[in-house]
């Protein structure tokens, strides 16, 4: 044969078929090597170029033409030949010929109106390739690479997709078997069947719930679900059209809706989407219940005809007479004429106008798609019984009206529609938007942004309708206020100028300000006789704290009490706390509210595998639980809506102390059993509890909480609060009391103190010999009183003047004391307010802490020894974590007796264990008692209440004989089997480092803790900065990339032999940010190879991986970071350990560990053409596709290129 075509083997060929590639043929017998391909493929940033592509275009870069036969050719076409081919120097062809002349002889050219062999070839490999067989979806459930969706039984392709692309298939056959078809033919055919391969859609039939890991959801047609600032209503199927209420599959008479805004295009507000679902698993989209329009253009088409809506409802004619327009403006549209706030609107055709700048999404006449106008957020629907009619109400937002150049934020004003014929699907007719109640700030009254909307299950002002209140964030944000519609829910219940401001609609109140720090996106619930709205504060897009407050009565208007953060912590920054699960709050959907069961809904706008792509926003569903009265968002990721059951609301009803004279004695007097009831059960069921040992001073003055777990119920925490009224007393000292306005702390502290020495007044001026404040009392003095009418002692005290202090000062005798101090910082909103409080005598500091005032917090207990009598001076001063000056509500001084223990020395250093092994602790503590003697105590260790961590410096309590104060305790893991631990940057005498060299005998392959490389192990970076704090956490130092500004990676070498190697790698953001890193490794010179993905943050976080090294010489490892964030990744330490072979295991391993790296798992069968393999890897990139990335790419590319050269060597 004198065609010669470049063959790759049977196993190169299954690859690429598995793959979705078909792979093209070289154009010259040395091949193109993986690197190059692989960097065509990612050229002008298209890293999905397929194998086909790539290789053309590089061959018609090359000045070779498009890659077809192997034959030496020139350009496509009648070209000349190229004569340095090998051919032409008298190698032989693909079966052994040669030419006689040694190439001379010129070959003709191929004919151009038809195509090469190879490029049908090429052709018939994509049809193999695109087969329904190698249509592969989304893994189920979490994977660290985003490349899940929730967690699914089934899946099939969209039928229409199907269908298109066996079309597609067929076309390509027709033009595959023709004997005429051209090269483009051939071409185009395979690019059209590729291209409707790449496009079908998945449909999955979802089992469980992604939760706080935020996978992808789908609708029921296989599209993305557009649904985001969601708002979720459990709505009566009754209320469904009559060919929607077969979704009712289960027949309890109830669906889902789900509405939400459409950001299919990110910021492009397209409208409100609704889907319906059965088991807020499954959802149907309904599609768009009212759209925007597209600018000036499409308004033109939607009024002509292209939207009946926009033809039959929003013109003049129509609204001057409408009765849901005139029950807004007014019969005489005279309802807002006077309304600055609201435009002064006074004609139909304003409303008119007013209405259609609302509805405007793109900038003038819509010919820039990304030009953006109107803002449309966080829209919720609730259901009126009344009119038996949906609402729907929104943030509606935008620029000033008649100015598009304004900022989009301009308008702030709450938009509402009304369903026309009564299906929540739609179509809705958009009504207009309305500033709200007039709120506090007179110059721009009535703002109203990210919002919610309640039906209240009562008709307080009895206008026949259960009362509905919209809830927003309002005065640019800085209130949270909620006001009354009226009877329609479309509109407020009286007109601005009419509102009033209280907590008692039968009294006449319409309105209310719940909170004035900075709160927006309201969630609110009913349980149990309260009302709860979940908050978050403003900080944009990115996540923070939310918070929540509780009605103190059954009233929504209030008032309302600050409960903190409901978020319970988990693991990984998708379950912190401090970021609320890395969402803002949007809803709470009630699934059995009798038994409290009830689920968080929230957005997760940036998620962190797609930055800043707002159609990409993630939605996180996750359980309530509540216990007693306090509300909490459980941290769960893949779960099922089953396991809800056990989050079933519970109550104590046991009757628990409210007050001790001493901890010890509390702690020894409580029960095994607590009486409880759950969820709707009206009869109380006696269940085990185990209280968690307090540790702490044994009679500190204030509150202190129980906690305990109810281990017959899932382990769930309940608490008790328990006032201590330290009976070993000698100084209560009740700042800015008076004798008509004591606490009744202060007298309960006098009737049970025999000891104390202010027993006859709270608070006074110190005179010497006695005790009271000795700073000035006056605006230009040191200091000023904050009082109320209330008697709990933080709600009066001292607020320091300007760099001022407060000062109390007390003559004592000799002895051992303890104080604690009380501070509430009564302007919490506007600050974070931190005290230095310190205790001093004539000879200099005693003692002294930092402390938090915010909602009213004790000190820690200080404790100090006076070996004579002498005058104490206690101080509130500024603090340099804020320095804000400071504020004080209360001292409380105890008096230790001789034989009191009032220390306990902890264990010195870092006790660090191998893995397997307990750390070897000291079975006794040193303690100090009172009258300064010490002595030796048995400690029992508490090892089971740590999460020990390898490498972590983690604290561990003792219980110590005859003392509720702790011996403390540092230890540290060290892995088992290890080979390296680098303590990047940690410096040359890292205590991690040393650690881990003495517990593995001095057998780590690095000799010192970090180095640059040298070409067997360390850091192979070339652009990065250090982080250095001297601090023996191993977390707290490390390396940054970009230094010079610019993103880039880190990288690390390791020399590893052949075998088996657990790589970790451990991370800390220093500046705080959200950092997803990718984490991959190159053996020798071979091809990048993903290791782990995770997402580094302000905590401690660790990734890990598995790196099989083949048989033979050891081999040098190169591990490279990358993160989109910032200038790059950053890196505190590594460690590789080769983990014991176990008898009859096999080698190799998944890649990626528990905590990152998955990279792919099984996939559950289709339940439908194509039926899906159960046991075929995912093999596709997150959109579900056939094509790979440039890494994958580049795997496949070396095994073609291995392929060839074999090819080669069988030719010479």
């Amino acid at each position: 044969m004198r065609l010669r075509k470049c063959v790759a083997g049977i196993s190169v060929a299954a690859a690429l078929l598995a793959g979705g590639f078909a792979p093209t043929a070289v154009a010259d017998d040395e091949g193109i090597p993986p690197s190059a391909l692989s960097e065509t493929m990612s050229s002008n940033g298209d890293e999905s170029m397929d194998i086909a592509t790539a290789i053309n275009k590089m061959a018609v870069e090359s000045g070779d033409g498009a890659a077809t036969d192997m034959e030496p050719a020139g350009e496509t076409g009648n070209s000349p030949v190229n004569d340095s081919s090998d051919t032409a120097s008298g190698q032989p062809d693909a079966d052994g010929e040669a030419f006689a002349d040694g190439g001379a002889t010129a070959r003709s050219a191929p004919d151009s109106s038809k195509a090469s062999d190879t490029a049908k070839d090429q052709l018939n490999a994509v049809i193999e390739a695109t087969a329904d067989n190698n249509l592969t979806p989304l893994a189920s459930g979490y994977r660290a690479d985003d490349s899940g969706t929730a967690p699914y039984d089934t899946w099939k392709a969209n039928p229409d997709d199907l269908k298109a692309l066996h079309e597609a298939r067929q076309a390509a056959q027709a033009v595959a078997d023709s004997s005429d078809a051209s090269e483009e033919q051939v071409t185009q055919a395979a690019q059209d069947l590729q291209a409707a391969f790449d496009a079908v859609r998945f449909i999955y039939h979802y089992t469980g719930i992604t939760g706080t890991n935020g996978m992808r959801m789908y609708d029921n047609n296989g599209n993305l679900i557009q649904a985001h600032g969601a708002g979720i209503v459990k709505a009566k199927t009754s209320t469904l059209a009559e060919a929607d209420r077969a979704l009712d599959e289960n027949g309890d008479g109830t669906v889902y809706i789900w509405c939400g805004e459409d950001k299919t295009d990110r910021l492009v507000a397209h409208g409100v989407r609704i889907y319906y679902s059965d088991d807020l698993l499954n959802w149907v989209d309904k599609g768009l219940g009212f759209q925007t329009y597209l600018g000036d253009d499409d308004l033109a088409d939607k009024m002509a005809g292209a939207d009946p809506v926009y033809q039959q409802y929003y013109n003049v004619e129509n609204i001057a007479t409408d009765p849901d327009y005139t029950n807004i403006y007014g019969e005489d549209f005279s309802t807002f004429a006077d309304d600055a706030s609201n435009y002064n609107i006074d004609s139909p055709q304003d409303a008119l106008d007013k209405l259609l700048w609302d509805l405007k999404a793109l900038y003038g006449d819509g010919s820039n798609p990304t030009k953006t106008s109107c803002v449309f957020e966080r829209p919720k629907m609730v259901y009126n019984e009344a009119t038996n009619r949906w609402i729907i109400w929104f943030h509606a937002d935008g620029p000033q009206y008649g100015n598009e150049d304004t900022a989009t934020y301009s308008k702030a004003k709450a938009g509402v529609a009304v369903s026309i014929t009564g299906d929540p699907a739609g179509p809705y007719k958009y009504l207009g938007s309305f500033r709200m109640s007039p709120g506090t700030n007179s110059g721009n009254p009535g703002m109203a942004r990210d919002m919610n909307v309640y039906v209240d299950d009562k008709d307080a002002n009895g206008d026949g309708a259960n009362d509905a209140y919209l809830i927003y964030a309002s005065n640019e944000n800085r209130d949270l206020t909620i006001s009354l519609l009226d009877k329609t829910y479309t509109k407020l219940v009286v007109p601005v100028a009419q509102q009033v401001r209280g907590t008692s609609v039968a009294d006449g109140a319409t309105y209310n300000i719940i909170a004035t720090d900075s709160r927006e996106s309201p969630a609110p619930v009913k349980w149990n006789g309260h009302y709860y709205i979940i908050y978050s504060h403003t900080t944009g897009w990115a996540p923070n704290q939310n918070e929540y407050v509780m009605s103190e009565g059954d009233n929504i208007l209030g008032p309302y009490t600050s409960e903190g953060c409901p978020f319970v912590a988990g693991d990984g920054y998708e379950q912190n706390p401090s970021n609320s699960f890395y969402t803002q709050s949007s809803s709470i959907i009630p699934v059995d509210e009798a038994k409290g069961m009830f689920i968080y809904w929230g957005d997760r706008w940036f998620n962190p595998d797609t930055g800043n792509d707002i159609s990409q926003s993630r939605y996180v569903m996750t359980p309530i639980q509540f216990v007693g009265d306090q509300l909490r968002v459980l941290p769960r990721g893949d779960w099922t809506l089953d396991e809800l059951d056990q989050y079933q609301a519970v109550r104590v009803v046991s009757e628990l102390p409210t007050e001790t004279g001493s901890m010890t004695d509390l702690m020894n007097s409580l029960p095994d059993t607590l009486q409880v009831l759950r969820g709707d059960a009206t009869e109380p069921v006696a269940t085990p509890v185990k209280w968690e040992r307090y540790f702490g001073a044994d009679q500190p003055a204030g509150e202190v909480t129980v906690n305990g777990t109810l281990t017959e119920l899932n382990n769930v925490q309940v608490s008790f609060t328990v006032t201590v009224y330290p009976k070993s007393t000698v100084l209560f000292m009740d700042a800015g009391s008076s004798a008509d306005n004591e606490s009744e702390y202060y007298e309960a502290i006098r009737r049970n103190a025999p000891d104390l020495i202010n027993g006859e007044v709270s608070d006074q001026p110190y005179s010497e010999g006695g005790w009271g404040y000795s700073s000035t009392v006056a605006p230009d003095g040191d200091m000023q009183l904050y009082g109320t009418d209330s008697n709990d002692i933080y709600e009066t005290g001292w607020y320091a003047n300007t760099g001022k202090t407060i000062e109390y000062k007390a003559d004592l005798a000799s002895g051992t004391y303890t104080v604690t101090a009380g501070f509430k910082d009564w302007w919490a909103e506007w600050n974070d307010r931190t005290v230095h409080f310190v205790v001093s005598d004539e000879n200099g500091e005693l003692a002294s802490t930092d402390v938090f005032a915010d909602s009213g917090n004790a000190s820690d207990a200080l404790t100090f020894t006076l070996d004579k009598a002498a005058t104490v001076t206690f101080s509130a001063q500024r603090s340099n974590v804020n320095s804000l000056d400071p504020v004080l509500s209360w001292i409380n001084v105890t008096k230790a007796a001789a034989d009191e223990v009032v220390s306990v020395e902890p264990c010195d250093g870092t006790v660090g264990f191998l893995e397997g092994s307990d750390p070897e602790l000291p079975a006794e503590a040193t303690v100090t008692l009172a009258d300064g003697s010490t002595a030796d105590r048995a400690v029992t260790w508490m090892l089971d209440d740590v999460d020990v961590k390898p490498f972590v410096l983690t604290q561990v309590k003792g219980v110590v004989d005859g003392t509720t104060l702790p011996a403390i305790a540092t230890i540290q893991m060290i892995p088992e089997n290890l080979e390296y631990f680098i303590d990047v940057n940690g410096g040359a005498d890292s205590p991690t480092y040393a650690t881990a060299d003495k517990l593995t005998e001095r057998e780590l392959a690095n000799a010192v803790p970090d180095q640059a490389s040298d070409g067997v192990w360390g850091n192979a970076s070339e652009d990065y900065g250090t982080e250095y704090t001297g601090d023996a956490d191993p977390y707290m130092s490390g390396i940054y990339a970009g230094a010079s500004g610019s993103n880039k990676p880190l990288s690390y070498q390791l020399t590893l032999p052949q075998g088996e190697h657990t790589v970790m790698l451990g991370f800390h953001d220093w500046w705080n940010q959200t950092r997803p890193t990718s984490v991959t490794y190159r053996i020798g010179d071979g091809d990048e190879v993903a290791l782990a993905s995770v997402t580094v943050d302000s905590g401690n976080v660790v990734a890990e991986g598995t790196i099989t090294v083949p048989e033979g010489d050891p081999q040098t490892v190169t591990i490279t970071l990358t993160s989109s964030q910032g200038t790059g990744p950053v890196l505190s330490w590594l460690a590789a350990s080769q983990p014991e072979k176990q008898p009859g295991g096999e080698g190799g391993g998944e890649t990626g560990g528990e905590t990152g790296g998955e990279t792919g798992g099984d996939k559950p069968s289709g339940d439908a053409e194509p039926s899906g393999d159960a046991n075929k890897p995912a093999t596709v990139p997150a959109a579900g596709s056939a094509v790979l990335g440039v890494a994958a790419a580049a795997v496949l590319l070396a095994a073609i290129a291995g392929a060839m050269t074999i090819v080669r060597r069988k030719r010479a």
